[in-house]
């Protein structure tokens, strides 16, 4: 036990000898010490585990008694940090004072504010100015809140989902455990991690404390692809999925493009066409004004699987043939005659070349009435002609060889074996002209009649929609080619 020291000793007023005009001696500075609740880690809005008893001394130990002391908190951002109460059923406030008792202690309860970090309680003796302090660590509390961000995105296939978070609880405090995942659909959750498992799409929901928020995701394959546009958009080579975006500006309006193979370049067409090594470098027009002076117009670029030659389309005057430049030595000449002298406004149009490099298939329109031609294919060494017969747009070959896929004019799409055989449409989706075969023959990318990006699962027959491929361009595209190898 303390020795008690009387309030009139600590007042320092004696029975006797005192004067009514005497001054009052100031009282002992206290020594104060927390005896228990001195440390707490717990979250917000939670009392602590022990009440906080500090004990008030004088210099040679003794107990003083009915001093008060004042206990406060440091506000944090705003928030009191804790509130306090002289008894555990007392109305708690931002601060409270409690005289200490016969053993020189004085006792307040703690319940943590509404802030999460570290939170500071001083106790102070206001008439001496002797104080100690404490903190607790209040940590977040229950969710009440989650959202996820984008609210739809697109990955790769087998790529991990790492959505922006914003978790919080009643304090508004950021809650950073780990969110718990369910996934429906084209994904796959891995210790808490969720991945793409399959090109489709699919819906994750995280989940903590009893809240919920979900995210569409659409899965699509890996790759890189380019993009053309209608009108002057430049050029953009990125990912399947969107990222790793580079846009490039060309001068004049991108209306068809192809990538060359092993990425070692691209030619896109406006006025004529022009190739390139990469999609920072420079680009050169492959068809010189003075090779034929004819030629009025160029599109429809397609390179040979070698690298070779790029194959296009070629008006002269009121008639449209198929021509091809060596890039070596740029050297250019036709390849198909087209149609018969003395007709206008027909011609071969929608080139597309083999991967074995020997046929090429094209649209072939004898009408003069109509600008609708027909699917056919051509040996380039024997330069016989095989007719598919079927209204054609543009068209291209699987890689391998087996397939032609091409576009109807009501833009159904639509594939047939070189010799005719095996007819089939593709999907009841439509598409336009300008799309391509991925490298592996499971995939078609393309656009649809209004130029929306739009993937085609020859699988499944999913069509997956990709306004992500779009971005950066200010108008509808044009048509898509896959890129690959690109670095």
């Amino acid at each position: 036990m303390h020795r008690v020291v009387p309030l009139w000793v600590v007042a320092g007023v004696g029975l006797s000898g005192c004067l009514a005009d005497d001054p009052v001696a100031p009282g002992p500075v206290p020594a104060l010490a927390f005896l228990t609740g001195s440390t707490g880690t717990d979250t917000i809005g939670a009392p602590l585990a022990q009440p906080v008893v500090v004990e008030a001394l004088d210099s040679v130990g003794a107990a003083l008694v009915g001093i008060p002391l004042e206990f406060e908190p440091e506000p944090i951002a705003g928030d009191p940090g804790l509130l306090l109460a002289d008894s555990p059923s007392g109305l708690f406030r931002e601060s409270a004072q409690v005289q200490t008792d016969g053993e020189g202690r004085a006792t307040a309860y703690v319940t943590l504010g509404d802030r999460s970090g570290l939170a500071t309680l001083r106790v102070t003796h206001a008439p001496s100015g002797a104080s100690v302090q404490t903190t607790y660590n209040a940590l977040p509390g229950k969710a009440v809140s989650i959202q996820l961000s984008p609210k739809d995105t697109v990955i790769t296939d087998g790529t991990a989902f790492s959505p922006r978070r914003y978790v919080y609880d009643r304090g508004g405090n950021e809650v950073t455990r780990p969110l718990q995942y369910s996934v429906a659909g084209s994904l796959a959750v891995s210790a808490g991690t969720v991945f793409g498992d399959g090109v489709g799409t699919g819906t994750a929901t995280a989940m903590l404390d009893g809240q919920s928020a979900s995210v569409d995701i659409t899965v699509v394959p890996d790759g890189h692809v380019v993009v053309g546009g209608f009108a002057r958009t430049g050029l953009k080579v990125s990912r399947v999925d969107g990222t790793q975006g580079v846009l490039r500006d060309v001068p004049g309006a991108v209306l068809w493009v192809d990538a060359a193979p092993q990425g070692r370049g691209m030619a896109f067409s406006f006025e004529f066409v022009v190739a390139g090594d990469n999609v920072t470098g420079p680009y050169d027009r492959i068809t010189p004004a003075t090779l034929d002076p004819t030629l009025r117009y160029e599109r429809w670029p397609r390179y040979s699987d070698d690298g070779t030659w790029v194959y296009y389309e070629a008006i002269r005057g009121l008639r449209t043939e198929i021509w091809r430049t060596r890039l070596s030595g740029n050297t250019a000449e036709p390849v198909t005659a087209g149609a018969p002298l003395g007709l206008v406004n027909v011609g071969d149009r929608y080139p597309a070349i083999s991967h074995g490099g020997n046929r090429l298939s094209y649209s072939a329109d004898r009408s003069e009435i109509s600008d609708i031609g027909t699917l056919e294919v051509l040996d380039i060494r024997s330069g016989a002609v095989t007719p598919i017969g079927e209204p054609a747009l543009g068209s291209r070959w699987s890689p391998d060889d087996a397939w032609i896929a091409f576009v109807t004019p009501d833009y159904e799409l639509k594939r047939v074996r070189p010799d005719g055989s095996d007819l089939e449409t593709l999907t009841p989706v439509q598409f336009g002209e300008g799309f391509d075969w991925s490298p592996d023959g499971n995939y078609i990318l393309g656009v649809s009649p209004d130029g929306d990006p739009r993937l085609l699962d020859l699988g499944s027959g999913t069509v997956l929609e990709l306004p992500h491929l779009g971005r950066g361009q200010t108008t509808s595209i044009s048509s898509i080619s896959w890129y690959d190898n690109w670095e």
